[in-house]
């Protein structure tokens, strides 16, 4: 859906997706070193800019551009959707980020802080094959815990896999958020607050 949301945090931002940003979003996706994990693409500019003007419809989808402030250059995406409005939980994912980019960590810090500090989520989950370790892992030491194992989880592609549900609900989302913060801090190379 259309939205306005934006953040900026030590080093990476959040914008919003705009139709200009297709080409990049299909390089992304047509990378074979990226897109191991994730749905099919079907390489056609058209396609991907149809497919964002469907996504610009529905509603309870937050997609945004993961920018590099000291470039201001797009680095990845990520997104928020799947909004259940009965229970004020969401799913998060579409997240790919170029190879040379160490915006992981703050990516994903920013994205908790849009869903729980601006649309107001009480938790937000992520599905991830069990085969892809560095994900699973990245989930784990941030702090996310684990929810449950769903097994023969369909992929995208069809395929019957395994995958692990990571959820965060607001409490835990206030528990581990000064680490994130400060990790990315760290990453980023800003100074620490000192208090």
């Amino acid at each position: 859906m259309l939205h306005d949301f934006s953040i900026k945090g030590a080093r990476f931002g959040l914008r919003p997706v705009t139709r200009a940003d297709a080409r990049y979003i299909l390089g992304l996706r047509s990378n074979p070193l990226l897109n191991r994990y994730i749905g099919p693409t079907s390489g056609k500019l058209d396609d991907q800019i149809a497919w964002q003007e469907r996504y610009e419809a529905r509603s309870g989808d937050w997609y945004f551009m993961v920018t590099d402030g000291l470039t201001e250059r797009p680095v990845g995406t990520i997104a928020i959707y799947d909004y259940d409005p009965n229970t004020d939980a969401a799913e998060w994912g579409r997240w790919i980020l170029a190879q040379d980019t160490p915006a992981a960590v703050e990516s994903v810090f920013l994205m908790f802080k849009v869903a729980f500090d601006v649309i107001g989520l009480t938790s937000l989950y992520s599905l991830t094959n069990l085969a892809n370790q560095a994900v699973v892992s990245f989930h784990d030491s941030c702090g996310v815990p684990r929810a449950r194992i769903l097994h023969d989880w369909t992929t995208a592609t069809g395929e019957l896999v395994d995958a692990v549900e990571h959820r965060v609900t607001h409490p835990i989302w206030i528990k581990i958020a000064p680490r994130l913060e400060m990790l990315s801090r760290r990453l980023a190379g800003a100074p620490h607050e000192r208090g």
